[in-house]
């Protein structure tokens, strides 16, 4: 008995896990509507974020694939938020293909694509960190700040 609550104490007090750590990081040189970005999640791992067809094409469906350099990504999820419009976006939970590649579907309100700044928003989740990378939409020559996206840079 003596042996069961020491044991059940030790776990309790030695095994707690060390809390999540929630990191931010926002890509201002790449544009998912142009490239494949590429982001170095700190000394970690890294990333690639891919959307295709490229420059979401009016009524296409686009797939979203995301690879790793890593095992370690438990859950990866994205969120498509067009800035100044007011919406509830649909949270995306891409599906996990191998251990270092995940891929999805997304359908954007294509009828505001060109009229309004979009960012999408990567949730990278391990068992120690939850990663919000923040990737601009750019096209036709914009640019726009992708930590603040509401502030237009067209000069």
């Amino acid at each position: 008995m003596l042996l069961v609550v020491l044991t059940i104490l030790s776990f309790v007090f030695l095994g707690k896990n060390e809390p999540v750590r929630e990191r931010t990081i926002a890509v201002d040189d790449c544009s998912i509507m142009q490239d494949t970005c590429h982001v170095k999640m700190g000394d970690l791992f890294s990333l690639s974020f891919d959307v295709s067809p490229k420059g979401l094409p009016p009524t296409k469906e686009a797939i979203v694939t995301v690879k790793s350099s890593s095992a370690q990504v438990n859950k990866i999820e994205v969120v498509f938020l067009a800035v100044d419009l007011d919406y509830s976006p649909p949270k995306i939970r891409l599906n996990k293909v191998s251990d270092k590649k995940f891929n999805g579907r997304i359908f954007l309100s294509l009828c505001t694509l060109k009229k309004t700044k979009w960012i999408a928003n990567l949730m990278v989740y391990t068992d120690t960190d939850i990663w919000k990378i923040i990737f601009p939409f750019v096209h036709s020559g914009d640019r726009y700040n992708a930590i603040n996206p509401s502030l237009s840079i067209n000069k």
